[in-house]
């Protein structure tokens, strides 16, 4: 195992750079570390947020780091000097995820309330050549629907860069259209009748369905799925865990959690969550 040390408060979030050589973390210290994993050394603090760091995604190329803060900013980094390059604001009332598209041009940003859970969240979508958001989806989709969406607690993007993945709260798995900007599909997930934000959801690769077609996989505080063609493996998290490739071609984590297996998930026709 190993063990990277000096932070001075909670490790909220990890993740790889590409290419899996270095490794980001982040912390109630409201810092964001930068450290060689080959040397176990840390390379730079980055701050600037005043407020816990929350998220953390590098873009496919590497070019940016982007941490999102209870301090309603993202910040985009440069890795390769340790500066930070933008700030992007009004994030109410808090920043919980953040995800780069696949081609890197685009960065959603997720926002809720984690503390009191009373406040609306958002999902923004973020030009990342402009540095201008074109899109509030929760807005949208309240607008068409009525429907009361709560925070976006996760964000995932599949690897074609043609859905966007949000975990939200009730707990639910939002799939919107990225080409057709539009909602795919809503998936209610439920576990032993109890409902809680999903922290994480993702998308893994070959044999979590037919054709080697991309999976959805959920990591959730209490929620979680069965072992299905359709809903590949999904547990519990209620840790920050990051994972790399290695030297071996294997998966590499870092952080730990504790995870069990799910009950039930269902697909389901758009409608309000509080309704549903």
């Amino acid at each position: 195992m190993l063990v990277l040390q000096g932070h001075q408060g909670p490790v909220q979030a990890l993740a790889y750079a590409p290419g899996g050589a270095f490794l980001a973390s982040a912390s109630h210290d409201r810092t964001v570390k930068l450290w060689d994993i080959g040397s176990q050394r840390e390379l730079c603090t980055l701050r600037g947020h005043r407020g816990p760091v929350e998220c953390l995604a590098f873009s496919p190329d590497g070019r940016w780091l982007a941490s999102g803060s209870l301090d309603e900013t993202v910040r985009l980094w440069d890795p390769a000097t340790g500066r930070e390059r933008h700030v992007l604001p009004d994030h109410w009332p808090l920043v919980t995820a953040v995800a780069f598209a696949p081609d890197g041009r685009t960065l959603a940003v997720g926002a809720g309330d984690r503390i009191s859970g009373n406040e609306p969240g958002q999902v923004r979508l973020w030009d990342t050549t402009t540095m201008e958001w074109r899109a509030d989806l929760f807005r949208r989709l309240e607008r068409e629907h009525g429907a009361d969406l709560g925070s976006a607690w996760s964000l995932a993007y599949s690897p074609d860069g043609r859905t966007l993945a949000i975990g939200a709260e009730y707990p639910r798995v939002l799939l919107w259209d990225m080409a057709g900007q539009e909602l795919r599909r809503a998936l209610a997930v439920r576990a032993g009748g109890r409902r809680s934000p999903l922290d994480t959801v993702g998308w893994c690769l070959s044999g979590t369905r037919p054709r080697g077609r991309s999976g959805l996989f959920w990591l959730g505080t209490a929620a979680s799925l069965p072992r299905s063609p359709s809903h590949p493996t999904a547990g519990c998290c209620s840790q920050a865990v990051a994972t790399g490739p290695s030297s071996s071609g294997t998966r590499r984590r870092a952080g730990s959690g504790r995870h069990s297996t799910g009950r039930s998930a269902q697909s389901t026709r758009w409608r309000s969550p509080r309704t549903a």
